[in-house]
């Protein structure tokens, strides 16, 4: 059974580079899944309407 989580959390990790990069790949709202996942879980910010405000706000600065 030790031997179970690690292999588990090896297998489920995804690096945060790795979810920003997929989250700006996949347009709205399509995204948003992901967008709930990296507040909640990577910044532990529970307020996903900040983090929609911040990426519109990156997406229009990239396509400038």
């Amino acid at each position: 059974m030790n031997e179970l989580v690690p292999m588990w959390e090896k297998k489920i990790y995804v690096p945060e580079e790795e979810l920003l990069q997929k989250i700006k790949e996949i347009p709205c709202p399509n995204n948003l899944e992901m967008i709930f996942i990296y507040a909640t879980f990577v910044k532990r910010d529970h307020s996903l309407i900040l983090m929609l405000v911040e990426l519109m706000e990156l997406n229009s600065i990239s396509t400038l």
